[in-house]
C-alpha cells in the first residue's frame, strides 16, 4: 500500500505528539482519542503510526463510534484498508 502524503500539522495532530498524548487517550470532550482524528481526518500515514504504537483499534467515542466508524464516515478507503488489515473488530 502506498502511503501519500503525511501532514502532520493537519488539526492539530502534531500538538498532540509534542504535547506527549498517549494513543489511546480522549483528548477532547468527545473522548475521540488521537486514533479517531487520524481515521476521522483521512490522514493514513498518521494512523499507521498509532497502530504501530498500540493504539486501541476499538475504543469507542461518545456516540459509541469507533476509528472505523470516522474513516468511514469520510471515505478514507486507505484508512479503513489499515484498520481492516489490523485487530479492529468488524461487526
Amino acid at each position: 500500500m502506498l502511503l501519500l502524503s503525511c501532514n502532520l500539522e493537519e488539526d492539530g495532530l502534531k500538538n498532540l505528539l509534542e504535547t506527549g498524548a498517549s494513543v489511546n487517550a480522549p483528548p477532547d470532550p468527545q473522548e475521540q482519542s488521537p486514533v479517531h482524528l487520524a481515521a476521522g481526518g483521512g490522514l493514513a500515514c498518521f494512523l499507521l503510526w498509532q497502530l504501530q504504537t498500540g493504539a486501541d483499534l476499538n475504543q469507542q467515542d461518545v456516540l459509541g463510534e469507533t476509528p472505523l466508524h470516522k474513516a468511514a464516515k469520510v471515505g478514507s478507503l486507505e484508512c479503513l484498508s489499515l484498520l481492516v488489515a489490523s485487530d479492529v473488530r468488524i461487526e
